[in-house]
């Protein structure tokens, strides 16, 4: 088991980009771009360093079955977005998922009209 723990979580490109909102200041904190179970990616509107600890919520499509998901997420990476100069890539990671959220996030991985 100790092997799968390094492999890499599925990722999946969305097609709709999720709303990411701090819940601690209630701003966007960027638009999920890509999602697997252990993190995601954002498309942020400023620099976010690596090491920096939020309280998030994720905003599901409208008419989707899969309510809203509150997380803490770290930083990982940053990095200017190439198609977009104003905009940031960061890389976040999931800490502590409830097996409640491991669920609502595999079911919103499932979703039909949200990956690529």
């Amino acid at each position: 088991m100790e092997a799968h723990q390094h492999k890499r979580a599925t990722r999946l490109q969305l097609k709709q980009f999720l709303p990411v909102q701090d819940t601690g200041s209630a701003a966007l904190l960027g638009r999920m771009v890509d999602l697997s179970v252990t993190g995601m990616m954002l498309i942020c509107k400023q620099e976010i360093p690596a090491g920096n600890i939020f309280s998030v919520e994720i905003s599901t499509p409208a008419g989707h079955a899969v309510p809203p998901i509150k997380l803490q997420v770290e930083s990982v990476w940053c990095r200017v977005n190439p198609n977009n100069t104003a905009h940031y890539g960061v890389g976040f990671r999931f800490n502590e998922v409830s097996g409640h959220n491991l669920a609502l996030l595999e079911l919103l991985m499932q979703e039909p009209g949200i990956q690529h």
